[in-house]
């Protein structure tokens, strides 16, 4: 059943980064002069109790705009809820994912992606990509490769090319990049489990679906 969920998700993330070309495109603060923060590892989807996060989403294919969130309790000793909430061009969605830490990410996405509101986000804050640079040393220069083993032979390299900030949130900048297309840009901040800021691009370099971090409350510790 895992691996179903997770090929279904793939292939439809997949024919809808080929499917789509329009124009236009906004993107998080990226300039040397965002204060550095110190090389780390990104573990994405690492979400914990009281994780609060809202979003910005634009859908360039479509020229619609809206909002994401998604918060984060204690289920049980064992599992975790996430109830993610949203707005497209005035479709609305909400979904509740009830999961143990490590299947939350992994189970909320099929529920999402059958949401069409909820496509942009699922396709950009939640894309398979990251499940891909769990590890990578974030830093300006660093480069990273990934092979999709469970797909068509397909991959792509994430190269950090500067600082950005997002929310107030000082992230690394990085390019997805396979043959010489960038796919993606994106804004990570280590400590933070999801991305600041994710563009998606289609094989002309159009933008596509777009996602940036305008709320954030982290777990109290």
């Amino acid at each position: 059943m895992k691996n179903k969920y997770y090929l279904n998700f793939c292939l439809a993330v997949m024919i809808v980064l080929t499917a789509i070309h329009t124009d236009g495109c906004s993107h998080a603060l990226r300039s040397s002069q965002v204060k550095p923060i110190e090389p780390a590892v990104w573990k994405p989807f690492d979400l914990r109790p009281g994780d609060y996060f809202k979003y910005a989403i634009t859908d360039h294919t479509q020229a619609k705009e809206g909002w994401v969130t998604v918060r984060v309790t204690q289920k049980d000793t064992n599992e975790l809820e996430a109830r993610w909430e949203g707005d497209l061009g005035g479709k609305q969605f909400s979904v509740t994912t009830v999961a143990p830490a490590d299947r939350l990410i992994e189970l909320s996405r099929p529920m999402l992606i059958a949401s069409q509101p909820a496509v942009p986000f699922a396709a950009t804050v939640l894309s398979f990509w990251w499940n891909h640079v769990y590890g990578f040393q974030w830093q300006v220069g660093a480069k990273w490769s990934a092979v999709f083993q469970e797909m068509i032979p397909i991959g792509f390299i994430l190269q950090v090319e500067d600082r950005c900030e997002a929310s107030g949130v000082s992230g690394f900048y990085g390019q997805v990049m396979s043959g010489n297309k960038i796919f993606g840009e994106i804004c990570v901040s280590p400590p933070i489990p999801l991305p600041l800021w994710v563009l998606t691009k289609d094989t002309q370099g159009n933008p596509r679906y777009e996602a940036r971090l305008t709320e954030y409350a982290p777990l109290r510790r």
